[in-house]
């Protein structure tokens, strides 16, 4: 399935610029915090049209489109079966996708199983020594709505900070 690449500037994925395959800024992420360890918001812009989705890390919910947008709370848009490492998240009356971790990497599927959408860890390439990958984001071309392509990398961004706090 053809995909839409971008590469995050570094291993900061809160912090940064997407950067599509011509070096175009396509997603800025910016994180706002009141003390070292306390992440508040995390932005993700949509450059050419200045569309946000923000991830509040505080009231744990979700926020997509411009001013008020539609916000839900992060218990409301995921589900996790007994007995699997899987999780299932949905945006409004959206398909559910597939969220699975293996080998350094998150994919997200549709309930077809065709790959969606993926995420590289940046820990994983530095765990390898492998310094000179970044991590890249992959969305299908065939998601076109763009509520739906903030939620999804805005769940993939959710997914690998959660990994990574909990091996801290």
């Amino acid at each position: 399935m053809p995909m839409h690449e971008y590469t995050f500037d570094s291993a900061h994925i809160l912090q940064n610029a997407l950067r599509d395959t011509y070096l175009a800024r396509v997603y800025t992420t910016r994180t706002t915090s009141e003390a070292p360890f306390s992440r508040q918001q995390t932005v993700l812009e949509h450059q050419p049209t200045s569309t946000e989705a923000v991830i509040d890390w505080q009231a744990k919910t979700f926020r997509i489109g411009t001013g008020a947008g539609t916000t839900k709370s992060v218990d409301s848009l995921k589900r996790s079966p007994t007995f699997s490492t899987s999780r299932y998240w949905r945006w409004g009356t959206g398909e559910e996708y597939k969220v699975k971790y293996s080998d350094g990497s998150w994919t997200v599927s549709s309930s077809t199983g065709a790959l969606i959408a993926s995420l590289s860890s940046a820990t994983e390439h530095i765990i390898r020594q492998n310094l000179n990958s970044l991590p890249v984001l992959r969305l299908a071309r065939t998601v076109a709505d763009e509520t739906q392509r903030q939620f999804l990398i805005l769940l993939l961004l959710y997914s690998e900070t959660r990994r990574i706090e909990r091996q801290t």
